[in-house]
């Protein structure tokens, strides 16, 4: 019977795109493993997401990640577009307009979708340190886009939390220094 698994990993390395062989604590697979983490977070977030319009942003999101994804591997040579960063501008835009301003720092939580997408935030930011690594530590240029999207996907994590608490009018709580 033939096997329907890969094995060419069982000992701790995974070939590049180039075709090298290199241990599978690589910064290349360190950097595509934190997108597919985002990626399955975003999943986890949409599990209790029953508002539509953000469900379809959130499905918009992971196949953006995906196809980030292949570029950061280098599966993929297409150039990372500006428009993803535009649209997420605009609906962070669209938020802040209605949500009420924001003054002193606040801790992450509120609803438990709030709380998923606080985790989603909190991941976007470790990608992007991920990403920042690959491009200083190996040869790898990688667009300009592809930090800014990040950073502003991390912005619009935060911006959607603060959204759902407003929507179930949960108050967020601030953050004070411990006595």
């Amino acid at each position: 019977m033939k096997k329907k698994y890969p094995s060419t990993g069982d000992q701790g390395a995974s070939k590049l795109v180039s075709g090298q062989m290199v241990g599978k604590d690589h910064i290349n697979f360190e950097a595509v493993g934190t997108l597919d983490e985002l990626n399955c977070t975003i999943g986890w977030v949409k599990c209790v997401c029953d508002d539509q319009e953000m469900k379809s942003r959130l499905d918009w999101m992971q196949k953006i990640l995906f196809e980030l994804g292949g570029y950061v591997s280098g599966w993929s040579s297409c150039v990372f577009p500006e428009e993803p960063i535009h649209r997420l501008e605009t609906e962070i835009a669209a938020w802040q307009e209605k949500l009420p301003e924001l003054r002193v720092f606040i801790l992450p939580d509120g609803t438990e979708l709030a709380c998923r997408l606080h985790l989603a935030r909190a991941l976007c930011r470790k990608t992007e340190r991920r990403i920042s690594m690959l491009q200083t530590r190996t040869t790898r240029k990688i667009a300009e886009t592809v930090p800014r999207f990040l950073n502003r996907l991390s912005d619009w994590f935060f911006e959607a939390a603060r959204w759902s608490n407003f929507q179930s009018q949960v108050t967020e709580t601030p953050w004070t220094k411990t006595e």
